[in-house]
């Protein structure tokens, strides 16, 4: 086995040089001139002109570079690409016959004078080498050298001209593209970070002050915008403070718990949800769930809210897009929560031990029916749990429990118990403790989910 010494043709140290440099290209006007000024260490000082007959009639052309040998700046003039209207259109002379022709065109004892377009100005060159530049099967530009000269074109340097200019033509057009889904990117990202602001303004900030209750949330998106939600809102007295009287509020004239506020000291609507998928189509949904929330008339209990948000959702065919719920009321003179849940993961109920043993953790699974946007006509149904002071509620959505390592295990519900038993501690401690255990077990992966922690305690 033998190895060449490449370094006998430095040649190839210009052609490897050249290449490099054209592979961190960002504009086509950083290709053409780095590909001529290599062509030119190869080869020697020549004229160049390129024309486009793009968009023009058979026969017209446009002349978008001019090129003189002793003056190689002009190939950075001007930009055909965006501005291509700016540039005369042309149709006879040398060069009209060499694009009505759609022929690559080598020529040698060139004097070229008095042309109709080019005038006096290419005279002092003796050779011509044209070539087509092919645009998904078309000819839509051309690659015209020019060298003093005679004789500096042979068929060889034709047939690698040829392939060489369209491979340049073909890198001009991977960048333009490259440019225009740069440029379509931004705009969508801005668009998205807009959804995104737009969507955070709808969650409570601050979290409101809940007579009895220490609150506190976390909210992270696998994306810029994302599909959960959740609110703590102020209701009228009207509304239910246990699933034994709802019936009878549901009857009343004028009853009724709408989400959209009420008296501080009345009982409170806590709510968090989750729609399915992510990104920006999820945030819409959101949006428009959260807005129903607080617009919705009339919703005489958690079990009534949910079945009028799953009403209109499946009234208003949003594609395969549902969501998962929990609603309830909780009555801060009664410490009583009663709640309904669409298909959400049921909250837990941590109940630390007076003697310093270890802490009880219950689920309030009592109820739960079909998500939200599934089954029309769904009818959900409550329970009611007494809250004991000292005991802490965490609200979370399934971006939480399936969370991944990067050896692909989930953090599951009883990583959430495992933190809230060792913890022990207020809302905002809690959260931040899930937040960090979550963190370390996805291994500094990006969530693959939304997750949101709403966590609550009562006061002793």
């Amino acid at each position: 086995m033998r190895t060449l010494d490449l370094s006998a043709n430095p040649r190839i140290g210009v052609v490897l040089d050249l290449v490099k440099q054209l592979s961190t290209v960002k504009t086509p006007q950083d290709v053409l001139r780095i590909y001529s000024a290599g062509m030119t260490r190869l080869s020697g000082p020549a004229g160049f002109i390129s024309l486009s007959s793009r968009g023009l009639q058979p026969g017209e052309y446009r002349i978008t570079r001019l090129l003189n040998k002793d003056n190689v700046t002009d190939i950075h003039k001007g930009d055909p690409w965006g501005n291509e209207a700016d540039y005369t259109v042309h149709r006879g002379g040398l060069l009209g016959q060499i694009v009505e022709g759609g022929q690559p065109v080598a020529m040698t004892g060139l004097e070229l004078r008095d042309d109709p377009v080019l005038g006096d100005s290419i005279s002092h060159y003796r050779s011509l080498l044209a070539l087509p530049m092919f645009d998904h099967g078309q000819v839509l530009n051309w690659g015209i050298t020019l060298r003093r000269e005679d004789n500096a074109y042979d068929l060889d340097e034709v047939e690698r001209s040829l392939l060489q200019g369209n491979l340049v033509g073909n890198t001009v057009r991977q960048v333009l593209m490259s440019n225009q889904l740069e440029e379509a990117h931004e705009v969508i990202r801005q668009e998205v970070a807009k959804i995104a602001a737009l969507q955070r303004a709808l969650l409570p900030d601050p979290m409101p002050t809940v007579p009895g209750l220490s609150i506190a949330a976390s909210y992270v998106t696998s994306q810029q915008a994302g599909g959960d939600f959740y609110d703590v809102v102020s209701l009228p007295l009207t509304a239910p403070t246990s699933s034994s009287d709802a019936d009878a509020s549901a009857l009343a004239d004028g009853g009724g718990a709408s989400f959209a506020g009420g008296a501080d000291d009345g009982p409170w609507g806590i709510l968090i949800g989750d729609v399915s998928g992510h990104g920006p189509a999820a945030a819409v949904v959101m949006a428009m769930l959260t807005t129903l929330t607080h617009s919705i008339e009339r919703a005489k209990s958690p079990a009534d809210l949910l079945a009028k948000l799953n009403a209109h959702v499946n009234r208003k065919a949003i594609g395969n897009a549902f969501a998962t719920a929990f609603a309830a009321v909780y009555n801060p003179i009664s410490r009583q929560l009663t709640y309904a849940r669409a298909g959400h993961p049921p909250p837990l109920v941590m109940t630390s031990s007076e003697d310093g043993g270890e802490s009880k953790i219950d689920t309030l699974d009592a109820v739960g029916e079909f998500p939200i946007g599934i089954v029309d006509d769904v009818q959900y149904t409550m329970s009611t749990v007494d809250l004991q002071p000292g005991q802490t509620l965490l609200l979370y959505t399934d971006g939480i429990t399936e969370s991944f390592s990067p050896d692909g295990k989930l953090f599951g519900e009883e990583g959430l118990r495992k933190v809230m038993t060792d913890c022990g501690c207020e809302p905002s401690s809690l959260v931040a403790r899930i937040r960090q255990s979550i963190e370390t077990h996805q291994g500094g992966q990006p969530p693959q989910d939304d997750q949101t922690l709403v966590a609550m305690r009562v006061s002793t």
